[in-house]
């Protein structure tokens, strides 16, 4: 069998042959867009051969472990801890992370099979075929998962204001509409840039299609317009929560800590705009250049999912700290009722014959209804229990704790 010949050099096969007469007539584009050179630059004298393929392997590995772990440890917490309500941003956020590990996936293959990170001249007609493919499909899963990681994040800004205005409500389903309009529309424009749909994908199917019958849109300004609506709706996101929290009632420090979670919601809108700041830079050598999009696309993916599931992480990180400090309290001073002894006894609290528990005077002065909220407040411990239901109910629900009519 026939191996295959360097960029620029006689073809060895018809598959060469194929892809070579492909690149020549879609030049100049994205992935050889100087004239003249429809192979990429020549290769120059005593030139070094420098590869980023490994860091984009190493890269993409890491980001897979931070979407995998960040996104089963939020599922995890949500399964199993009491109080903590498994709603449908939670189940939207399983196909963003799902997506999110076959992006970094195939930025693996495409160093594997393809030349992602090597210089062009390095590249055969038959692995740049392959990264080709690889590069036109990860485009459709990337918009596919960060819009899902937004749908997410408006899912959960709903619920976080769900008890306040109808106004609130009403917006952020206009906003979940638009978000999942976007997505669609992002998905499908990657998808039907190109028709025939093969001849976007593949290199051989463009040279063996009649090329009266190609009808291609501009895919620079496809790609710089749906990336600046991905940064348009980051920014629109970041904003709510941030809002919200700045009218919550709680203590100063503990909305400078949320505050600094929300604000890593900024990587994702800096990843975008660095990527389209790289894109437009008009690199010459593409299958090299391509990392320094990689590097921000990459950033963009990985911190959407993350950041998602960050408020999960807060509310349990506060509930373990307000355990242990009732914890410690407990062990430094035992309960006392409002008599100052450590316990009263069963006589003295046993007084009617529902089984109420109270002080004797408490008994005399008030007649208790077997609903009456007293009997909860008979011991400072189930008082301690009480408040710490209502702190995690505030985390989970902090709509309860604002006033955010507009």
């Amino acid at each position: 069998m026939a191996g295959s010949a360097l960029l620029g050099q006689p073809p060895l096969s018809k598959n060469d042959a194929l892809v070579r007469g492909a690149l020549i007539r879609i030049a100049p584009s994205l992935v050889n867009p100087v004239l003249g050179q429809p192979f990429g630059p020549p290769e120059p004298s005593n030139a070094p051969d420098t590869d980023h393929g490994n860091k984009m392997v190493v890269g993409s590995a890491v980001a897979m472990s931070f979407i995998i772990i960040i996104t089963v440890g939020r599922l995890m917490i949500r399964r199993f801890q009491t109080r903590l309500i498994f709603g449908p941003e939670d189940w939207m956020i399983i196909p963003a992370a799902l997506t999110g590990v076959t992006y970094c996936a195939l930025n693996i293959a495409m160093v594997t099979f393809g030349c992602s990170g090597r210089h062009m001249y390095y590249c055969t007609y038959n692995v740049f075929y392959w990264e080709f493919l690889l590069l036109n499909v990860n485009q459709t899963i990337f918009y596919f998962s960060v819009y899902c990681v937004k749908i997410s994040i408006v899912l959960f800004n709903r619920r976080l204001t769900a008890l306040t205005s109808q106004c609130w409500n009403i917006a952020h389903w206009i906003f979940f509409s638009l978000v999942s309009f976007l997505m669609a529309f992002s998905v499908l424009v990657n998808i039907f840039v190109c028709v025939p749909v093969p001849t976007h994908y593949s290199l051989r199917a463009f040279a063996s299609t009649d090329p009266s019958s190609i009808k291609c849109l501009d895919q620079s300004a496809v790609q710089l317009a749906l990336r600046d609506l991905h940064i348009a709706t980051d920014i629109a996101l970041l904003f709510v929560p941030l809002i919200v929290l700045y009218k919550m009632k709680m203590p100063l420090r503990q909305k400078l800590r949320l505050g600094i979670l929300f604000c890593f919601g900024l990587m994702t809108c800096v990843s975008s705009i660095m990527r389209n700041f790289v894109s437009q830079s008009s690199p010459s050598d593409f299958t090299f250049d391509i990392y320094n999009v990689y590097v921000w696309d990459i950033t963009d993916i990985t911190f959407a999912t993350i950041v998602a599931s960050l408020p999960v992480y807060n509310a349990l990180a506060e509930r373990i700290s307000r355990r242990t400090k009732h914890k410690t309290k407990q062990l430094i001073s035992p309960p006392k009722t409002s008599h100052g002894s450590s316990r009263t006894s069963d006589s003295d609290q046993l007084n009617s014959t529902d089984g109420k528990y109270m002080t004797p005077d408490r008994a005399e002065s008030r007649d208790i209804s077997p609903m009456d909220p007293i009997d909860v407040a008979s011991s400072n411990i189930l008082n301690d229990d009480i408040e710490l239901q209502m702190h995690d109910a505030a985390f989970e629900y902090p709509a309860q704790q604002m006033n955010l009519s507009p």
